[in-house]
């Protein structure tokens, strides 16, 4: 009988003991799980707990019961106080081991919160990033359009322009066509304005490099407003400040351009008195080095006032709408030109005073070429030239040019009729427009090399446009040998076939 008194005895401290332990331990557990969850709504509210963390936190106090419980049975005859430290200390430890899996678990949440948020941007900036790519190929894709659509036309008015300026006319009648010249350059330098507008924009304007003549090609771009200067009863003035000829390397298009929209400017707005350009050269410090060219353009017109100088600069900025309406324009002459001299590395300045006119100053460090380009010479050309072009304008402009020049030209008007042509005909030369209903220039070119395969190769050169890299590149991989820019220099045309047929023509070495 006492032994089991003793029995109940013993049994009721250890669950006197269990309990203890239970409480205490369960007390650390439930502080430690509030804790966590304040923490977690604090720092990471709308990251759920990972299912592995909530798992592992439930196991812990399960593994800590368990031991404080097997702890109870071992230490049942040890001395209380022996059994109370140590269980205190599985305890202590327990708690710490569960404290340190709820700072992992917050800062899990917080990487994976973090990570989820990268992924995020990240998706975000791929999709803005194929935007953008899809709308800068749609943009290009545009722009190439719009420029065929537009110089392809303009070349057919000016070549045809100029075949009727050759002819017998009358008096009269060569005054409509100079008028209608004019009227085509006029057109002709509106569109190079929008479509290098459009260009530096997006970037994606590229500048040629050659040797040119500056003193020229001021001369011809004072010709293009002498008319309009005469018939306001403007003197032009012109002076280069250096003795010997003078050839630079640079976009001459280009820079006649910038010279062309100052002195329209000029002309347009100055009712009388005169419109002076000086030209100024200052040599290269080094050999080899940049020199820089200097152009000031002056008038007497009314002059700007300080406070609206910059508005000239911006495009389709005007001063006084009502008196630009009168004049003409669209308010991108000034602001291309100063984007084009500063992609050429330039300045272009204005300083004006009301009532004393105004003076517009162009700086461009430039190459000088290596030497003096001889003069122009007129190439006549020889053999038999295929036109490819879908518009009847351009082929007669073309073959009326290639003609003149010396060659045999004939013209057909689809890829498929330039395929048939030279499957029974041998041509020199194949000028080929890009842009074409049906097959295309670039499809008309693969096959006319596949119908090769190998043997002669007939000189491709594309007609197009579109100056861009890309245009080139896709030139290029479909076969064709050169690109020609809208509207067409026939003197340039003639020299590349020309060279073109000199190069097939060369004995080639013989190989052992």
């Amino acid at each position: 009988m006492e032994s089991v008194l003793n029995l109940i005895r013993e049994t009721a401290a250890v669950i006197t003991l269990w309990r203890l332990d239970l409480a205490v331990f369960l007390g650390i557990a439930l502080g430690m799980a509030f804790r966590h969850a304040r923490l977690r709504r604090r720092d990471s509210p709308d990251v759920p707990a990972p299912r592995r963390s909530r798992m592992l936190l439930l196991l812990i106090p399960l593994l800590g019961l368990g031991a404080a419980e097997g702890a109870t049975h071992l230490m049942a005859g040890l001395p209380v106080l022996k059994s109370l430290g140590l269980r205190a200390l599985l305890l202590v430890f327990t708690g710490w081991l569960f404290h340190e899996r709820l700072a992992r678990a917050r800062v899990r949440g917080k990487v994976e919160q973090l990570s989820a948020h990268a992924t995020g941007l990240a998706e975000e900036l791929e999709k803005t990033r194929a935007g953008v790519a899809s709308a800068d190929r749609s943009k290009q894709e545009f722009l190439s359009l719009v420029s065929h659509e537009l110089c392809t036309p303009i070349t057919a008015i000016g070549g045809l322009t100029r075949a009727l300026g050759e002819a017998g006319l009358s008096p009269e009648a060569r005054n409509l066509v100079e008028h209608l010249a004019r009227e085509e350059v006029r057109l002709a330098g509106l569109i190079d304005d929008l479509l290098d507008f459009v260009r530096l924009e997006s970037g994606r304007l590229e500048l040629r490099r050659a040797p040119f003549c500056p003193v020229e090609a001021a001369r011809q771009a004072l010709g293009g407003v002498a008319t309009t200067a005469e018939a306001k009863h403007l003197e032009l003035r012109f002076e280069a400040q250096f003795s010997e000829p003078l050839q630079l390397e640079g976009d001459e298009a280009r820079y006649r351009r910038i010279l062309g929209a100052l002195l329209d400017n000029a002309v347009k707005f100055t009712p009388k008195g005169t419109v002076s350009v000086l030209m100024s050269w200052a040599e290269p410090q080094r050999s080899g080095g940049r020199g820089r060219l200097c152009i000031s353009v002056e008038d007497t017109g009314p002059g700007i006032p300080a406070a609206q100088l910059d508005r000239l600069f911006h495009p389709f900025g005007t001063l006084n709408p009502a008196h630009n309406r009168e004049q003409r324009g669209c308010g991108l002459g000034l602001a291309v030109s100063r984007r084009l001299v500063q992609l050429m590395g330039g300045t272009l300045t204005c300083e004006s005073q009301p009532g004393k006119g105004s003076q517009f100053r162009v700086e461009l460090p430039l190459p000088q070429a290596a030497a003096a380009s001889a003069a122009p010479v007129q190439i006549q050309g020889r053999g038999r030239i295929l036109v490819v072009d879908d518009l009847e304008a351009n082929r007669l402009v073309v073959c009326l040019g290639l003609r003149r020049h010396g060659f045999e030209a004939e013209a057909v008007a689809s890829g498929e009729e330039a395929l048939a042509s030279l499957a029974h005909t041998r041509y020199d030369a194949v000028l080929l427009d890009i842009h074409m209903p049906g097959m295309g220039g670039y499809e008309t070119c693969r096959r006319i090399r596949q119908m090769e395969a190998g043997g002669r190769r007939t000189t491709v050169i594309a007609l197009t446009a579109s100056i861009s890299r890309q245009t080139f590149g896709r030139c290029v991989d479909a076969g064709m040998d050169a690109q020609l820019q809208k509207p067409l220099d026939f003197a340039r045309l003639c020299k590349l076939i020309t060279e073109r047929q000199a190069e097939s023509e060369a004995p080639r070495p013989n190989r052992r």
